[in-house]
């Protein structure tokens, strides 16, 4: 099974993808994450990630578990802390605009609310600023 095309999966149809980081806000709430997961909250995964071991049985998820609660005899795939989302994800993004909505967030959501509040928080713009927020 390919995962992706950098990624192949071990030769069986049963294994453990390990040290991953999922995004909280897409884990289902069934998941019993506050219990057996705990998020990461040192920088630089401060975002609401959770760090988690996957079970994949017969290609579909069979479980979240937390980190090193793997079987010793179980196949694995260590994906090094990436980040794992449930379907494709546009990432998108506009390095110098991102990392500003603690201060100027979208008043409605729209993309003209987004344009209005990029031209208010334009004044704190500096080389500093946009380094930090990149």
């Amino acid at each position: 099974m390919v995962i992706a095309p950098f990624i192949t999966a071990p030769g069986s149809d049963s294994f453990w993808i390990t040290n991953a980081r999922l995004p909280l806000a897409l884990l289902d709430e069934t998941v019993a994450y506050r219990d057996i997961i705990a998020p990461l909250a040192a920088p630089p995964f401060a975002e609401d990630l959770v760090a988690a071991d996957i079970e994949i049985r017969h290609g579909n998820i069979a479980a979240i578990a937390p980190l090193n609660s793997v079987p010793a005899d179980a196949s694995t795939l260590d994906i090094a802390k990436g980040l794992i989302f449930p379907c494709f994800v546009d990432v998108h993004t506009h390095l110098d605009k991102g990392q500003t909505w603690n201060r100027a967030p979208n008043p409605d959501g729209t993309f003209d609310g987004a344009l209005k509040t990029v031209r208010t928080d334009a004044h704190n713009w500096s080389a500093e600023d946009l380094y930090h927020r990149m």
